[in-house]
Formats: structure tokens, C-alpha cells, sequence
């Protein structure tokens, strides 16, 4: 008696797995088994074999080597307001040397952050009522009030581009428009005056970094309408 119910229970027991077996066939062939589940019913099946394009599902390959970040010719993009200037990086705190490169585009104050390190990135540019100016330079911020949380806003590198994303807008007055150049996060904040060489309010922006990419890779898109 003892030998007829363990001879059925291993026969019950053939049943199952022959069953089980077939599921899980049936599964792969017709492409509903998972990647994981794959590879374990694969290797089950078959001899283990390292060149198997299944059991390599993830391709080796050698790290990308560094690339040395260089500031040649920077630029700043913002899609939203149709916004993309060079990047002016003078060295020197001299307003008269400030007010000099305003003319040519937005300017980095020179003891704020780079894009993409800890820090604030403070970026300054004129702005105008006037529809049209002899120097584009002179409204390069001009809508710069029509950002709002969400928009993004893109820095360029010679190599790379940095992502940042609005958080908030305010006016304050001339006197009151201290920005803060320490931070323990990745900032940026970009400034201009209400109209050309105004000296009575400041419009500010406040936005944080989420990203960067190589320059050329397919993952973004860049915005080349407006330029300076």
C-alpha cells in the first residue's frame, strides 16, 4: 500500500511539473514571459552558455571617458520666452566692465556659481518696454516676468547642457534685490530692471537644477529661434 501511494504521488507529482513546464513554454514562445523569467527558464532548459544573447540582456562596454567641461562660447536658452543669448563671463566685478559686456548678452556675476555645481548661478541681462531696439541684448529678458513654476531653462556648455527648472518670480526694488550666492543645492537665479538702465525694481527668477546631458545627444532638443 505504502509503494501504490508513493508511486502515485510521484506520478501526480510528473503531472504537475510536465504542467508547470508547458506554461512556462507556452509563455516565452508567445512573448508574454518577463525578461527575468526568461533567462532562468532558458538556463533550466539548456546548458548554460555565456555567449547567449539572453542571459547578456544588459550589453558590457567600457565607461565613457570624462569629458573637460570648457566655457568657450556659453549660451542660455529659454524656450518659453524665446530666449537663447550668449553668455558673457567676465572675471572682474567692475560695473564699468559689467555694464560693458550687458551689451553683448547676459552676464554670469563673477562670484556666483558655475552651472551645474553647488551654488547659486546668478545670470543678469537688460530689458526693455520698447518693441524694437537697435541691440537685441538690450531685451534679451524683457518677458522674463512671463516664466512660471514648470518652465525649464537650459545652459550651455562647449559639452554640455544643463537643465534647470522655474520655482518662482518676484519684483523687488533696486535696494532690496539681494541675492544670496550660497546655497547648498544647485540654483540658479536670473535678474534684469524693469526697463533699459532702470534703477527702480529688479525682476528675479528662481529656478533648480534637474539635469544635464552631453551636447549632441538625442535626448533633447534645442530651441534656436531668437537668437542674439
Amino acid at each position: 500500500m505504502e509503494g501504490d501511494k508513493l508511486e502515485k504521488f510521484f506520478r501526480v507529482g510528473r503531472v504537475w511539473v510536465g504542467l508547470f513546464l508547458a506554461l512556462l513554454g507556452g509563455s516565452y514562445f508567445f512573448g508574454f514571459m518577463p525578461t527575468g523569467a526568461k533567462e532562468i527558464f532558458i538556463s533550466f532548459m539548456s546548458p548554460p552558455n555565456l555567449d547567449s544573447p539572453i542571459l547578456l540582456s544588459v550589453p558590457l562596454r567600457k565607461a565613457d571617458a570624462p569629458v573637460a567641461e570648457t566655457w568657450t562660447a556659453p549660451r542660455i536658452i529659454v524656450p518659453k520666452i524665446l530666449v537663447d543669448s550668449p553668455i558673457r563671463l567676465p572675471s572682474s566685478n567692475n560695473l564699468d566692465i559689467l555694464n560693458a559686456e550687458l551689451v553683448k548678452g547676459v552676464v554670469r556675476w563673477p562670484d556666483s556659481a558655475m552651472p551645474g555645481k553647488i551654488g547659486n548661478v546668478l545670470l543678469f541681462g537688460h530689458s526693455s518696454t520698447l518693441s524694437v531696439v537697435r541691440n537685441k541684448a538690450y531685451q534679451v529678458f524683457s518677458n522674463l516676468k512671463e516664466l512660471k513654476k514648470g518652465d525649464l531653462i537650459k545652459i550651455h556648455s562647449d559639452v554640455t547642457e544643463y537643465v534647470y527648472v522655474v520655482t518662482g518670480g518676484k519684483i523687488t526694488k533696486a535696494g532690496d534685490a539681494k541675492i544670496n550666492l550660497i546655497s547648498d543645492k544647485k540654483i540658479l537665479t536670473l535678474s534684469t530692471c524693469n526697463i533699459i538702465g532702470g534703477k527702480e525694481s529688479r525682476y528675479v527668477i528662481e529656478a533648480e537644477f534637474v539635469r544635464s546631458y552631453p551636447l549632441g545627444s538625442e535626448k533633447f532638443s534645442v530651441d534656436n529661434s531668437s537668437k542674439i
